[in-house]
């Protein structure tokens, strides 16, 4: 869920998103490639209906991975262009310590946060994940997010145990 930028209220939320990736390049190449589609459905009266296409490289580095993503956030009255670059670590299999980069902008002005956050898998491929966005400048405050994701298809379990922190797991 995202909140609402300028809003009078910083407690209420305007948009809860559901989306899909599907990685085109895996990860035994020198970097793993995803593009996906998100739609933002607005959870309050007067909002409208968000489309975010989104591009994720990323690269592992022994047991950590570096992850840079872009997303447009289409919209009829106010687009804006996200990124993001993120660390993660994976420690005991099942934990994911993060540490993300963010950036916003919209209509002409930047916003910036610093997001430490951790993300849990279970089995079955289900992960969820917390974090806290810190403003660093621009239109930016600080905040809470949640992640919820769940894979379908890609390696196998016995695959996945050979190398945990494969790109195609750790998604942000």
């Amino acid at each position: 869920m995202t909140e609402e930028e300028g809003s009078e209220s910083a407690s209420r939320w305007s948009t809860a998103s559901l989306g899909f990736r599907y990685q085109i390049i895996r990860s035994d190449f020198p970097f793993a490639l995803s593009v996906g589609m998100a739609f933002g459905v607005p959870v309050q009266s007067g909002g409208e209906l968000e489309y975010q296409p989104t591009i994720l490289a990323a690269k592992t580095f022994r047991g950590a991975q570096i992850h840079a993503s872009f997303v447009a956030d289409i919209e009829q009255e106010r687009p804006s262009f996200q990124y993001n670059l993120a660390s993660v670590y994976a420690i005991r299999r099942h934990w994911f310590p993060t540490l993300e980069f963010n950036g916003r902008h919209l209509h002409g002005r930047g916003a910036f946060y610093l997001t430490p956050g951790l993300c849990r898998r279970f089995e079955r491929r289900f992960e969820f994940g917390v974090g806290v966005p810190f403003g660093l400048g621009g239109a930016a405050a600080a905040g809470i997010v949640g992640r919820m994701s769940w894979e379908i298809g890609g390696e196998h379990e016995s695959e996945r145990d050979r190398n945990p922190a494969s790109p195609h797991q750790i998604s942000k």
